[in-house]
């Protein structure tokens, strides 16, 4: 599972520059890595669990691991079939997965492996366009934990000073749930920055390259949380 203590710092990997990510991660350690699975060239499961025994040989760091899918921003369109035995492969050598609420039915067959590796479980939702009303976020976060989801990560557009304020309310009115809160577009990085404040639990920083817009670097994001009083969970 992942650490208990919030908030962590995620350094987002994609294996396509996985060596130059890696390099990032020796220099500015996160609290766990993000391994973006869709960002690989060639998938199947047995090149998920060889990619993913390899990084935990070089990697300290917890894992977590993502297929994000094109409806959200990502580059996985292969199917739910696929996408359930790639899940399958990745759970043993992971401490989370990150599924997207709209995939959250396939959590069903995956409980017994997840319970059995006590796998932390992130349900997501990525919104490039917009930030939903506040009914629609909080209906989001419900569905998510209704699922079983540990944490509730919300990522959403916020083109305005009204949307940043919307989003980053959310952990507010929730404070008993673990939400991870993250801002993209012209404000998403003022989101990205004080989201702890407000009691978001993850924050996702950039390695070599951004994979979304608005993501700070590692450096950057864990400067901010300082200046706040939040340091980085986990011992150097």
């Amino acid at each position: 599972m992942l650490p208990a203590a919030h908030p962590l710092l995620v350094g987002v990997l994609a294996p396509r520059r996985a060596r130059r990510d890696l390099a990032v991660f020796r220099k500015s350690p996160p609290d766990a890595v993000e391994y973006r699975a869709d960002l690989q060239n060639t998938i199947s499961p047995s090149r998920v669990a060889k990619a993913l025994q390899s990084l935990r040989a070089t990697c300290p760091h917890p894992l977590i691991f993502t297929l994000r899918d094109t409806s959200e921003g990502g580059e996985f369109d292969q199917g739910d079939e696929l996408r359930q035995a790639l899940y399958h492969a990745a759970i043993p050598h992971v401490a989370a997965i990150d599924i997207e609420i709209a995939h959250r039915a396939l959590l069903k067959s995956l409980h017994p492996l997840l319970a059995t590796h006590k796998t932390t479980i992130i349900t997501s939702f990525h919104d490039f366009s917009e930030t939903p009303s506040a009914r629609a976020l909080d209906s989001l976060i419900r569905a998510g934990f209704a699922s079983g989801a540990h944490i509730v990560k919300l990522a959403c557009y916020s083109a305005s000073p009204h949307d940043a304020l919307r989003l980053l309310a959310v952990p507010l009115r929730f404070p008993r749930l673990r939400i991870a809160i993250v801002g993209m577009g012209p404000l998403g990085r003022a989101v990205r920055l004080v989201a702890p404040a407000f009691g978001s639990v993850l924050g996702y920083a950039a390695a070599s390259a951004a994979v979304a817009p608005g993501q700070l670097s590692i450096d950057e994001l864990r400067t901010a949380w300082s200046l706040l009083g939040f340091a980085c969970s986990l011992p150097r």
